[in-house]
């Protein structure tokens, strides 16, 4: 299924929220590749803002017009961009979210006197107090601006404008709720309610709103008017206009369908998320195990793209690909999509052996020269045959032996091996001394290893040493991050390495800065 998200997001009404619970919910660990902030690239153009938006914006359009999944977001105005969105191939799927005229006013005042503004001295110079900024037209009725589809339409004009053309308006006040609903309709799960780029402060904000309520509600009476049309205490969340492309297919389809979903509910849980056909993905977010142990949810898709897009920039070109501990299969497949030759992955658990041969049987691309076994790290010595590039993620901390482990990896590859492993915290410059770290885990949780004795590397010198001695003369660190937040507790470290046997292999790519902390899921397997 083709899906295209257009969102104008108006200032200061929590488009930054939006965008990382959508990206969350999509399966998308960063904002790229299937997401266009046209706002980031606009503002690196010279000349009048709007104009310009709209050359970013035509410019995003042609570039992505191949994925099957795009999300356009950006401050701009929808009369900039009408033509473009009339002439779009596929029906876009429109949304908004709106906020209390008051409240956005203020938070885009102190937003704009606060260091976390790029152009907070100018905006200083220009607007010395809140008083100032009040008197200027332009920054108060932004809502109505913005959504207008003329320049000389009239706030009723744009409530109707806004009614007969978008699918979905939000209200700021009720994020979560109306949230769930935007991913409901568009078959996505919904995600975590966090919340971004918070406001700076609150209290001034909060005596602002009690002394200056009347003055801004008088001058943004189009604002209010249009709020209130959409966002008023008695409305639920706004989902306008049907979307032709998820409208209900015959029956027989949709039977067959619920079959499939039914079938993918039976090998739940699933840690990857892979495309079936249509709208059907696998799994959903989150799920526990028969332990209770969450298994978390995520696009192995997304996550290849980022880890090789400096390694392999134009994707796998014909290689062929060993996928070490594949899980579902979602690496596998992966790589299939970006163009590898054949595609072998096995893992010892059946669990996930069951989900790879459901997924090879259940998908609408290509499969051919695809080959899922059940067996353990141990009988790759009896496998004669070598791999371009080796997959080694989510494995060498649940082995007892991490070292033979990896070897045996090692010696069926020709190319490129890509190590992506948990580690030790390190503290903030902190340096690494080089060490395993022996461990115990379960046995009995899907995402643990099946051994009990474990090790986990100290860091990327570990990695980097045993690379180096079994025959990869170069590697890179794709990424280190020294601690995980989880919460309110640090959980382990996570790195991935990359390693080539041919000498200039890597050239210009430089090894990745460490990050002390990364707040998130570990992704595992």
């Amino acid at each position: 299924m083709k899906l295209t998200v257009v969102n104008f997001h108006i200032p200061k009404t929590a488009g930054s929220t939006f965008l990382f619970r959508l990206f969350r919910s999509l399966g998308l660990r960063r904002q790229q590749d299937a997401i266009h902030n046209i706002t980031e690239r606009a503002a690196k153009m010279e000349g009048r803002y709007f104009p310009k938006i709209r050359k970013a914006f035509e410019i995003e359009q042609q570039d992505s017009a191949e994925q099957a999944l795009k999300v356009f977001t950006g401050h701009y105005r929808y009369r900039d961009v009408a033509d473009l969105i009339e002439r779009w191939r596929d029906e876009p799927v429109l949304v908004t979210y709106l906020r209390d005229p008051v409240a956005r006013v203020l938070s885009q005042y102190f937003y704009s006197i606060s260091n976390t503004h790029d152009e907070m001295e100018k905006f200083v110079e220009k607007y010395p107090t809140l008083e100032h900024f009040l008197e200027n037209p332009g920054g108060l009725n932004q809502q109505t601006a913005f959504l207008a589809p003329n320049a000389d339409a009239t706030v009723d004009e744009t409530i109707e404008h806004v009614r007969e053309k978008f699918h979905f308006v939000g209200c700021t006040e009720r994020f979560d709720e109306d949230f769930d609903n935007l991913m409901s309709m568009l078959k996505f799960p919904p995600s975590d309610p966090v919340r971004r780029n918070e406001s700076p402060y609150p209290d001034l904000k909060r005596d602002a709103y009690t002394k200056y309520k009347d003055v801004i509600y008088d001058r943004t009476a189009k604002d209010r008017k249009l709020y209130n049309a959409f966002c008023a205490p008695e409305k639920s969340a706004q989902i306008l206009l049907p979307l032709k492309h998820l409208k209900q297919r015959e029956d027989k389809n949709v039977k067959a369908e619920n079959n499939l979903v039914n079938e993918i509910e039976d090998l739940a849980p699933w840690h990857h998320k892979i495309h079936l056909s249509g709208d059907i993905w696998t799994g959903a977010g989150n799920i526990a195990d028969q332990t209770g142990s969450k298994v978390t949810y995520y696009d192995p898709l997304v996550a290849m793209k980022n880890l090789t897009r400096q390694v392999l920039p134009n994707g796998f070109e014909g290689r062929s690909f060993l996928d070490c501990a594949c899980n579902g299969g979602g690496y596998s497949f992966a790589a299939k999509d970006l163009g590898a030759s054949n595609v072998f992955g096995f893992d010892v658990r059946e669990h996930w052996i069951k989900q790879c041969e459901f997924v090879m049987q259940n998908r609408e691309a290509p499969t051919d020269n695809m080959k899922f076994r059940q067996a353990d790290l141990l009988d790759l010595s009896n496998l004669n045959e070598d791999f371009d590039v080796t997959w080694f993620s989510g494995l060498f901390y649940h082995l007892p032996d991490p070292v033979t482990g990896l070897k045996n990896a090692a010696d069926r590859t020709k190319e490129l091996i890509f190590v992506n492993t948990a580690a030790i915290p390190v503290e903030p410059d902190v340096d690494e001394v080089p060490a395993l770290h022996m461990k115990f885990e379960g046995t009995d949780e899907l995402m643990s290893g099946i051994y009990r004795l474990s090790w986990s590397p100290s860091g990327p010198k570990v990695i980097e040493g045993i690379l180096n001695w079994l025959g990869f003369v170069e590697t890179r660190l794709i990424f280190w991050h020294k601690t995980v937040q989880l919460g309110d507790r640090r959980a382990s470290g996570r790195l991935c390495i990359v390693g080539a046997r041919e000498k200039g292999r890597l050239d210009g790519i430089r090894n990745a800065v460490p990050v002390d902390s990364h707040s998130g899921p570990i992704r595992g397997k």
